[in-house]
Order: C-alpha cells, then sequence, then structure tokens
C-alpha cells in the first residue's frame, strides 16, 4: 500500500472498527451461523474463544504491542506497560477464581490478550515479569508451546484420577491438585515428543521445499530470500 500520513493509525482503525461491526453481525445474526442444536452456551463459547472475530480482535492487539514494541525512546513507558500487563493477568485470574468474572465471554478474552500485548511492549525491559518469562523452565514450555496448544487436552483423559465430588472438601482439592499435576506433566511429556518427532522434522521438510521454489524463480526471489534469512 502506498504511504501517507498516519498509515498506521488509519489502517488500525480501519480494522477495529471492522472487526467491531462483524462481531456485532454476528451475535445479531447467530441463528444463521449457529448449528441447530447447539445451545446459547455452546454458541457464546465458540464465539468469543474460537471464531474468527475475536481471533482476528487479538491479533490485531499483537500487531499494535508490536509496532509500540518497535517505537524508540520509550523505554520507561515500555516498563511501565510490562509491570501493567503482568499485574492485568494476575488480576483477571483472581476475578475469575472469585467468579466476578464469570459468564463475561467478551471481557475474559479481550483483557487477557490486552494484557498479554502489554508484557510484550515491554519484552526487552528489565522488569520482574521478564525475568520469570526468561527462566529456562519457562522458556522451554514456550519452545514447544504450539505442540501443547494443539495436544494438551488429550492428556487430561489420561491422567484422570479424580472424580466429582458433592462437596468440594480438602480432600476433593488434594485429588484434583494431583489430577491437575499428572495431566500437567502428561502433557508436557506428550507435547515435547510431538514437537521433537513432528514439529521440527516438519519445519526443516517446509523451509527446504520453500528455499528451493524461490531458488527457482530467479534471482530477486533468492534475493528476498537471503534478506529473509538474515533479519
Amino acid at each position: 500500500m502506498p504511504n501517507w500520513r498516519f498509515k498506521k493509525f488509519s489502517l488500525a482503525a480501519v480494522f477495529f472498527v471492522t472487526v467491531g461491526l462483524l462481531s456485532q453481525l454476528a451475535v445479531e445474526f447467530r441463528g444463521f451461523l449457529a448449528v441447530g442444536n447447539w445451545t446459547d452456551q455452546e454458541w457464546r463459547g465458540w464465539f468469543f474463544f474460537n471464531s474468527p472475530y475475536m481471533v482476528s480482535l487479538q491479533f490485531g492487539i499483537g500487531v499494535v504491542a508490536y509496532q509500540v514494541f518497535c517505537a524508540a525512546d520509550l523505554d520507561r513507558w515500555k516498563r511501565a506497560c510490562s509491570n501493567l500487563g503482568a499485574t492485568g493477568l494476575i488480576a483477571i485470574y483472581v476475578l475469575i477464581g472469585a467468579y466476578v468474572l464469570q459468564g463475561a465471554d467478551y471481557a475474559i478474552p479481550l483483557l487477557t490478550a490486552i494484557a498479554t500485548g502489554l508484557i510484550l511492549v515491554g519484552a526487552t525491559t528489565d522488569t520482574l515479569a521478564n525475568r520469570l518469562l526468561s527462566k529456562r523452565a519457562i522458556v522451554y514450555l514456550g519452545t514447544i508451546s504450539y505442540s501443547l496448544y494443539l495436544f494438551h487436552f488429550i492428556t487430561a483423559h489420561f491422567a484422570m484420577v479424580a472424580r466429582r465430588f458433592e462437596t468440594f472438601t480438602w480432600t476433593a482439592a488434594g485429588i484434583q491438585a494431583v489430577n491437575l499435576l499428572a495431566a500437567s506433566a502428561l502433557a508436557v511429556f506428550v507435547s515435547t515428543g510431538i514437537y521433537r518427532l513432528v514439529e521440527v522434522p516438519g519445519r526443516r521438510a517446509i523451509r527446504a521445499a520453500a528455499d528451493r521454489w524461490l531458488d527457482r524463480l530467479g534471482p530477486a526471489s533468492a534475493g528476498q530470500k537471503k534478506v529473509a534469512q538474515t533479519g
């Protein structure tokens, strides 16, 4: 696109307004989008957590966070954003646990995306959040995060040692905690295997195929490939 004054701001405004209008239309015409036997809760779960409307909004927040991250001479503000985002994430989980945000389908993913974007804005600053996120164990979880994201739900069924309790006692809490730890450990184990046996070889194969394809296109594409590799 050609350059013009306030280009990034204009594009961001158009994007967020468009997504907002499309989301409103989707809610108004939910009868045409929802599967016939869906309950209202199932529809809301799909719309706010899986649909392209909310995901695109979260993506846009990430792009804005990246643009602010690239801005120069804002280290003090970036540090403040990192601390604010970390505090915001903790507050969101506390409010969910206190049943304050229960049923707030729109608020939870939106607030979480904003808080995460704030942390990303200050990703290179010296804050407590960044020091914690730089720990080896957290970095490793980030390395296998895509496989963990795709397959973590499988392990909950294999590690299930808990049962339903009529009254949530300390015994029930202990059993649920054991189940959570077992399922989490199994999820990391399975995701590590998928990452090493599927994701890494697949990524190498895709990159090799892309390199061969760019080489066939000629010198201009080869130069673009070199820039992409050095960048």
